[in-house]
């Protein structure tokens, strides 16, 4: 009775926390469950290397890219008299490094100084706008993965949106928080009375600030997909915690690597200064991992607790689908998005994203250019046949795919094609839609 007792306990508690669902639960019980399942996701994350092996090529991309880049942003500020700005920026990120952190400033300053965009030449201005757009494209391609995003921005959008992020951004970035701090030294704090006493308190909080801006601004313009404003903010808070955290952590470490400087000798300051990127890009995509799970719960605990994509009926799931933008067609609704469907249906965005390209390459839907991509369907619906939807669903023969000659299977698999035909012949989107609105008379439901 009592190993009964514990097993029922325990199946309580894993049913609780991976199986329930989280919008029947009071408001302080799906907050700690939620946050489970979002360290629990993003642990094994970590431990499958799906975040750690983005961050490691990341850390390459950084070192090719960082002179370039920060030459560019260096003559934008240049020009607003904020270029001081960026080497105390320069010298914030890599305080956890101590003395090497200094040293390293001071050579990547040096090397940013001598690089004038006016005299490279049209070789040279190629080859430094080549290393901003990689970068950049390198940090949108690591988070569009985390959000499983399949469609990426067009090239030319690409091209000019990187450019902007990269040399407005900085700027607008250390602007607002300059502003912010004469304010507060200045003209506050000769009409406000007792302001003045904050100006510490504000000098403390502006660079964690603009760590959150930064990050806030990556989660929510680099994914090619609606990210709420909630979302990118509560991952860019977590980000900038795990940041001090891991910047107290590692002063530590350096503090201590004396046996590790005689080691690597002339070498340990930049085995340090490649530790420190690996552990800040890591950071940075745990963010966006954060942001991810707190939009789409669902996703948190598919992948280990729920039903895999393997044994969902993708052929059942597509006419769910056909029939709610059907649906939505006829009441004259706003169009369905992968993000509403994923929650209407209580399954994984990427298999509905799946499902969603498979029926558009299929010419059953199309997406109305807007962000996020609303669906409608691309004929009325009584030229939208069942089978159709069903056969979109199922993965098309692929070259390198053999198949074993087995004639017994080969005409039982002939057999369940003809009788699906014979059933499913005269069965189109019209006729369903119109079943379903008969039984929502009798039953009250108002959809599938």
């Amino acid at each position: 009775m009592e190993n009964q007792g514990i097993a029922g306990l325990k199946g309580g508690l894993k049913k609780t926390l991976f199986y329930d669902d989280l919008r029947t639960m009071p408001w302080w019980k799906g907050f700690f469950v939620h946050a489970f399942r979002i360290l629990y996701a993003i642990f094994w994350d970590i431990y499958e290397d799906r975040i750690t092996l983005r961050a490691t090529s990341l850390v390459y991309t950084t070192l090719l890219s960082i002179v370039p880049t920060l030459a560019i942003v260096f003559s934008v500020l240049k020009s607003f008299e904020y270029h001081n700005k960026l080497k105390e920026s320069l010298q914030s990120f890599l305080s956890p490094m101590g003395e090497r952190g200094v040293e390293i400033t001071d050579y990547i300053m040096n090397l940013v100084e001598r690089v004038d965009p006016g005299v490279l030449g049209s070789v040279g201005l190629v080859f430094l706008i080549y290393a901003i757009v990689s970068m950049v494209s390198k940090v949108e391609a690591s988070i569009n993965e985390i959000w499983g995003v399949e469609v990426h921005r067009p090239l030319v959008r690409r091209f000019s949106d990187y450019l902007s992020a990269v040399v407005l951004g900085p700027v607008l970035i250390l602007i607002v928080l300059g502003i912010m701090a004469n304010f507060f030294a200045g003209a506050a704090a000769e009409v406000i009375p007792g302001i003045g006493p904050l100006k510490d308190v504000i000098d403390m909080a502006l660079p964690n600030a603009l760590i959150i801006m930064i990050f806030l601004f990556l989660y929510k313009a680099l994914p090619n997909d609606r990210v709420s404003l909630i979302s990118a903010l509560i991952g860019a808070v977590c980000a900038c915690l795990l940041w001090q955290l891991s910047g107290f952590v590692f002063a530590h470490f350096v503090a201590s690597s004396s046996r590790l400087a005689e080691l690597y000798s002339v070498f340990v300051t930049s085995i340090i200064f490649f530790i420190w990127l690996n552990f800040a890009w890591l950071i940075i995509l745990i963010g966006a991992s954060i942001a991810f799970y707190h939009q789409y719960p669902l996703e948190a605990v598919t992948r280990k607790f729920m039903r895999s994509p393997a044994s969902i009926d993708l052929r059942r799931l597509s006419v769910e689908i056909a029939l709610l933008i059907g649906q939505a067609h006829r009441r004259g609704y706003a169009p369905w998005t992968s993000e509403g469907l994923a929650r209407r249906l209580r399954t994984p965005k990427r298999i509905i994203d799946h499902l969603l390209s498979a029926m558009e390459n299929a010419g059953l839907l199309y997406a109305i250019d807007s962000r996020p991509a609303g669906f409608v369907l691309s004929r009325p619906v009584e030229q939208v046949s069942v089978r159709h939807i069903m056969d979109s669903s199922r993965i098309k023969d692929a070259p390198f795919i053999g198949r074993e000659h087995a004639p017994g299977l080969d005409v039982l698999m002939e057999r369940l094609d003809d009788a699906k035909e014979a059933i499913l012949r005269e069965v189109n989107l019209s006729g369903l839609l119109d079943e379903q609105e008969k039984l929502t008379n009798i039953t009250g439901k108002t959809d599938i």
